[in-house]
């Protein structure tokens, strides 16, 4: 199993580095490659979760495998080799990463960040400006580090689960999603800001289920609300902390008001009314990728983009009724929630999936804690839905972001394919939720 993980990461992060080779870059004569890449690489995830569980049903010994010091050293001292070449390769800024770099020189010259700037963020965003001045990949290791510390967290750490996976499979799990292409594109290689966004709700999520701080009511209530003022999909969850096990939680309530009134003001007296300008953004902005309203404005020419924020309004109810109607635990409330609502969202960048990835062991360790994994269908629902967001980022960053040739022809079909496994994963939800109305319920 080591080695397999250790030639997964390889992989992985050759996958990554790849994309940054010129013949990529300037030509498009590299599809078929891409595609058998995409599909290895997403295979192989596949395999090595399966194989894990294998691993779990016939081996007990913890003192095989990951678990001696040894082998946990070669593993991560490669990857955080193979991470720091990575930041060196980017160190300019990819992507939007270099739009965040133009916007913080802006901050740093007492300049209004969102005046005749690409800046579609949110005050905390802005936060990050003084860092630049250290160095240009500063921001980016913090949001890294914000990433995969709750990421290992909620890989390894005790949560009272009363069926626990091993140490060993446990290491494997956060080897498996920390280091997949799709995690380390959008992380070290692009550094976006999805990835604090994502690392902040998956600390919430932490300090909510293991409750070891004494604070931490208070402490997750701030924490979302850096998340949501970073970025504004954090506020479709809010619901779930706000009411747990059939009460009003006052003290995350009051946390989270407070710390974002205390931003939005201290933002308004630095940059007056252009605060606002990131939600009027998100509202006007085309659909794109993995969205359904972007595959019915280019494919079906019918453009049905206005009318994104009234079928997310309307996914949001319904997620809420059924999960107060199956007192559905935190956790899934989260995950079935943001995957419900983000695929109506009609910019359906890969980068909103992020946390899917991130909250992936701490999924898989609830789906085994409540032996649901004996639920075949819907757990490789889950994992080939996870395995298809690997496979479209990897396919993406391989082929030059399918802006040319054959790639840029399918790439409006692609938000079938992603229909066709979410759909196939919610009617295994539901399907289970009808069978056993309790099976999501009272774990923590």
């Amino acid at each position: 199993m080591l080695k397999n993980l250790l030639l997964y990461i390889l992989f992985s992060f050759l996958i990554v580095f790849q994309s940054l080779s010129p013949s990529i870059i300037e030509s498009n004569k590299f599809f078929i490659q891409a595609l058998i890449i995409a599909f290895l690489s997403s295979s192989s995830f596949f395999f090595l979760i399966f194989r894990l569980f294998k691993y779990e049903k016939n081996y007990v010994n913890e003192n095989n495998l990951l678990v001696k010091k040894n082998k946990i050293r070669y593993l991560f001292i490669t990857a955080f080799v193979l991470i720091l070449a990575l930041l060196f390769a980017s160190r300019n800024g990819i992507h939007d990463y270099s739009s965040y770099l133009k916007q913080w020189e802006i901050i740093n010259s007492g300049l209004d960040p969102w005046i005749g700037t690409s800046n579609a963020y949110l005050p905390v965003h802005n936060m990050f400006a003084p860092l630049i001045k250290i160095n240009n990949s500063f921001p980016k290791i913090i949001f890294f580090l914000l990433f995969a510390i709750p990421l290992y967290l909620t890989s390894i750490e005790d949560l009272n689960l009363k069926n626990e996976l091993s140490q060993n499979s446990k290491l494997a799990l956060f080897s498996l999603f920390c280091f997949s292409p799709f995690c380390l594109s959008f992380t070290i290689l692009y550094g976006l800001n999805d990835t604090i966004v994502s690392g902040l709700i998956l600390f919430a999520l932490y300090f909510s289920i293991s409750k070891k701080l004494k604070f931490h009511n208070q402490i997750t209530g701030c924490i979302l609300s850096l998340a949501t003022m970073i970025k504004i999909y954090p506020l479709f969850i809010i619901p779930f902390f706000i009411y747990r096990d059939r009460r009003i939680d006052i003290k995350f309530l009051a946390s989270y008001i407070s710390t974002t009134i205390f931003i939005f003001i201290t933002s308004l007296f630095l940059w007056g009314k252009s605060t606002l300008g990131p939600i009027l953004f998100a509202i006007n902005r085309t659909s794109s990728h993995l969205s359904f309203f972007n595959f019915s404005r280019q494919v079906l020419e019918f453009n049905i983009d206005k009318y994104s924020i009234y079928f997310m309004g309307i996914a949001l109810i319904l997620s809420l009724l059924v999960i107060l109607k199956f007192k559905i635990d935190l956790l899934p409330s989260v995950v079935l929630t943001l995957a419900i609502v983000l695929s109506f969202y009609k910019v359906g960048h890969q980068q909103f999936f992020l946390f899917f990835f991130a909250a992936g062991p701490l999924t898989i360790r609830y789906i085994h804690n409540l032996k649901l994994i004996k639920n075949k269908s819907l757990f490789i629902s889950y994992i080939l839905w996870i395995c298809f967001l690997n496979f479209y980022q990897t396919f993406y960053i391989l082929s030059n972001q399918m802006s040319n040739g054959l790639a840029n022809e399918i790439r409006p079909f692609a938000p079938l394919v992603f229909i066709l496994f979410s759909s196939k994963l919610l009617f295994d939800v539901i399907k289970i939720l009808k069978k056993s109305p309790n099976c999501l319920s009272s774990i923590y």
